[in-house]
């Protein structure tokens, strides 16, 4: 049983609150389709990213966490920032770091598309595809030991929506029960949930204003931080910036679109400075060559290249205190040593 967070169903909460665990979906920034549902030439991915909705609501990531029922399991079984998208590099980095943040049990991308014999292996071709669409992918590794390792704690702080059973004969989400209690939910501030059955609408909330998440203007956009003691990131728009999360510092030089995302993180759980294995990962765009791009960019129609995909360079000096000497290592795509 599903969650429909896209569809705004507020009966939803009613009807997962008797089950085992409740479930939700969202995309960030959909397709959307300009003339007949799905036409593969005739839509538009918006050109935004999803740091710049920081601070505020958060767009999708902060409307699943308003969606999620006290006191349950709560997965979310499909999630993406379709592709064709400047920004799309984001993804794996703040929804690994904020859905541990959140508490939340489980979270899926959708979807991991064929590969194999008879398969174009080094191109991606759609909107969703994460097996071969690197801007993803490389970042999979890092993304579940943040996750499941729970690198980044939960948030101390909590805020619960009091919903009557009825609230979805009054309201459809529970975003607008929020809006209407006159008390915005702060997603990277505190733990969100919905608890159903109170007599009236109202809301629980706990004190408490620490986060391991910091947002900071950047050059063009802003930049979202992560400092916990086993997992630190920055993702936005880094370039001609230095960024510093606890012990990781880069320093970036002006590129392309300065959009980057970069993660490091513990790999025996303990704090980065003493860890004697850290994984870090940064990337930026990652195109086939020769995509059809508008002047927009903000379709490429059905023209989506060809391989090999393209990893666009980002100039930056990354730093990482340490206790003591460390050794540094390229890794091939299956994690082994390189130079």
């Amino acid at each position: 049983s599903r969650v429909g967070a896209h569809q705004k169903h507020g009966a939803s909460l009613v009807r997962e609150r008797q089950m085992e665990f409740a479930d939700a979906h969202q995309y960030w920034n959909h397709p959307t389709f300009l003339g007949s549902d799905w036409d593969p030439k005739n839509y538009r991915v918006d050109r935004k990213a999803l740091v710049n909705e920081a601070g505020g609501a958060w767009g999708t990531l902060g409307d699943l966490a308003t969606w999620r029922i006290v006191g349950k399991p709560y997965s979310v079984s499909e999630y993406n920032h379709p592709a064709p998208n400047d920004f799309q590099v984001e993804m794996m980095p703040l929804y690994a770091t904020y859905a541990a943040y959140q508490d939340w049990d489980a979270i899926y991308t959708f979807a991991w598309d064929a590969t194999g014999t008879g398969v174009k292996n080094d191109q991606y071709e759609n909107y969703f595809d994460m097996a071969r669409n690197p801007s993803k992918s490389a970042f999979f590794p890092i993304a579940a030991l943040v996750f499941r390792a729970g690198l980044v704690p939960p948030a101390p702080a909590r805020a619960f929506l009091e919903a009557p059973v009825d609230l979805y004969e009054q309201m459809m989400n529970p975003g607008a029960a929020w809006a209407t209690l006159g008390r915005a939910p702060q997603p990277l501030r505190e733990r969100l949930g919905v608890r159903v059955g109170a007599e009236k609408l109202s809301f629980a909330a706990s004190d408490g204003t620490d986060s391991v998440f910091q947002v900071r203007e950047g050059t063009g956009g802003k930049i979202v931080q992560v400092d916990a003691p086993a997992a630190q990131a920055a993702v936005g728009f880094v370039g001609g910036q230095t960024v510093s999360s606890g012990e990781l510092t880069a320093t970036f030089e002006r590129f392309g679109q300065d959009f980057a995302a970069l993660m490091a993180a513990s790999r025996d759980r303990k704090p980065l400075a003493s860890s004697g294995r850290v994984l870090i990962a940064l990337g930026a765009r990652f195109e086939n060559q020769g995509m059809g791009w508008n002047p927009e960019r903000t379709s490429v129609s059905d023209n989506w290249g060809k391989g090999p995909v393209m990893a666009e360079f980002v100039p930056a000096r990354i730093a990482l205190k340490t206790d003591g000497p460390r050794q540094v290592y390229a890794l091939d795509p299956t994690g082994a040593r390189k130079t």
